[in-house]
């Protein structure tokens, strides 16, 4: 969970700077998106016309939905990003030894996670649609993200923000 808590304190750096309008993915990978229509059934795994909006479950067992497993996790800067992000804040983003974490985001907004397929999961925040009609970005935790592939089998999701000469692009990526 401490990894996770040093996710959402990088957002909070994130959150203090503006977008860029560029996009600013470059070199964040891509693949495959499902058609509009299929991308919440595909994130969420349910039936949003079927689903429980107000699920409060906490247990595995209680939570409905599609896990997904957190794989890759990187973060690099550009220009003069001293005066912004601490070296070790970047370090941390791009740690391979995370401890794994599982992701479902549920029809009601809520993400919840947990440390193992089968653990307890944990409300740790909420997500939704950008724009619900063309499904291409997601806010969570109030900070947008680009999708840039969406399937089955696959979920990217890419930010870039720029500040005072300094860019600062992240990307994490899950599979099922």
């Amino acid at each position: 969970m401490k990894k996770i808590s040093v996710l959402l304190m990088a957002l909070l750096f994130v959150m203090a700077c503006s977008k860029d309008d560029s996009g600013g993915l470059g070199g964040v990978p891509s693949g495959e998106i499902v058609p509009v229509a299929e991308r919440e059934y595909v994130l969420t795994g349910v039936d949003s016309s079927t689903a429980n909006k107000t699920t409060q479950a906490k247990s595995n067992a209680d939570v409905e939905g599609r896990a997904w497993t957190l794989l890759v996790r990187k973060a690099w800067t550009s220009g003069n990003c001293s005066a912004f992000l601490d070296p070790d804040e970047i370090a941390e983003l791009n740690m391979e030894d995370f401890t794994t974490a599982y992701f479902k985001f549920l029809p009601n907004g809520d993400v919840m996670t947990a440390n193992s397929i089968g653990g307890t999961y944990y409300n740790n925040g909420s997500w939704s649609w950008v724009n619900p009609a063309t499904k291409d970005e997601i806010e969570v935790q109030y900070e947008t993200y680009t999708i840039t592939a969406l399937n089955d089998s696959q979920f990217i999701i890419g930010h870039n923000v720029s500040e005072g000469g300094c860019s600062l692009t992240t990307y994490q990526s899950l599979s099922r």
